[in-house]
């Protein structure tokens, strides 16, 4: 009984380590950093503010933020592009329409040092106030 006990756990390794040493394949690319959460959005009737979350450390070489008309659903023409200083967390935006829809999106330029190739973008939508 012993002996059987002792080469069904073998066996059962075996297994387990060889399963270890099979490569996945995945669409998603391990080198792409995170979204930039917008963690707040103040806006008017003529402007929005976006403050969002830095990124750490030698990670980040600064900040795309765009501000694009329409909903997330359905992004519409691009209103302004702004790049920005890895030490800025927040910008503003202003001229715009009152009570129109909008959609910002916030994304890291991911720095040499930080082994990212690109990063994600983080959407917000709002609608600014009415006049």
């Amino acid at each position: 009984m012993k002996i059987k006990i002792k080469h069904l756990l073998m066996m059962l390794l075996c297994i387990s380590v060889s399963s270890m040493m099979l490569v996945s394949c995945s669409d998603e690319d391990e080198s792409v950093m995170g979204p930039v959460a917008i963690n707040s959005c103040q806006y008017t009737a003529t402007e929005v503010t976006p403050i969002w979350t830095l990124v750490p450390n030698d990670n980040c070489d600064g900040y795309v933020i765009k501000l694009y008309k329409g909903t997330r659903a359905n992004v519409g023409d691009m209103v302004e592009e702004k790049k920005l200083d890895y030490r800025t967390c927040k910008c503003t935006f202003s001229g715009l329409t009152p009570n129109t829809q909008y959609v910002i999106s916030t994304q890291a330029i991911p720095s040499a040092k930080s082994g990212f190739s690109s990063a994600q973008i983080y959407w917000k939508e709002f609608t600014t106030s009415a006049q």
